[in-house]
C-alpha cells in the first residue's frame, strides 16, 4: 500500500499542459492497470473552476520536472467525457474514452499493455 500511495503522490498536483504551454487543469487521482499495475490513466482537473474532471491517457502524457505535457491539444482534452475521482472506471467507460481519444481499448491479463492502444495493438502515444 504505500508503493501504491508514492506512485500516487508522484503525479497528484502537478499543473497539465498541453504541447503548445497552454494550461489545461491539475492532476488530482491517478488509475493503474488492474492487469499490468502501470500507471494508465491521470484524472485531470479542468475548466474555470476546476469542477470537471477527465481522464487523460498516460501514454499520452511525458513528466517535465514539476508539470505534466500532454501529446493532445487541451480543447480536446477538456472537451473529454466526465469521470469521478471516487470511482474505478468500468471497462466500457474506460473503451468510451479510449474511442473519443482514436485508440482501442486493451483490458486482458495476457497483454503486455493495458488501456489506450493504437491499430496495431502498441501502447498509444509516440514516447509509448
Amino acid at each position: 500500500m504505500a508503493e501504491m500511495d508514492e506512485r500516487l503522490s508522484g503525479w497528484v498536483d502537478l499543473a497539465v499542459y498541453d504541447a503548445e504551454g497552454e494550461k489545461i487543469g491539475t492532476v488530482v487521482d491517478v488509475r493503474y492497470g488492474k492487469n499490468t499495475g502501470e500507471l494508465v490513466w491521470l484524472i485531470v482537473k479542468t475548466g474555470l473552476l476546476g469542477l470537471k474532471k477527465v481522464a487523460v491517457p498516460s501514454n499520452e502524457v511525458e513528466r517535465q520536472g514539476g508539470r505534466v505535457v500532454v501529446r493532445l491539444d487541451k480543447g480536446r482534452i477538456t472537451s473529454a467525457p466526465g469521470v469521478s475521482t471516487g470511482k474505478i472506471l468500468a471497462d466500457d467507460e474506460e473503451r468510451d474514452i479510449c474511442t473519443y481519444y482514436g485508440f482501442d481499448f486493451v483490458s486482458s491479463p495476457w497483454k503486455p499493455t493495458e488501456g489506450c492502444v493504437d491499430d496495431e495493438g502498441q501502447a498509444a502515444g509516440p514516447g509509448a
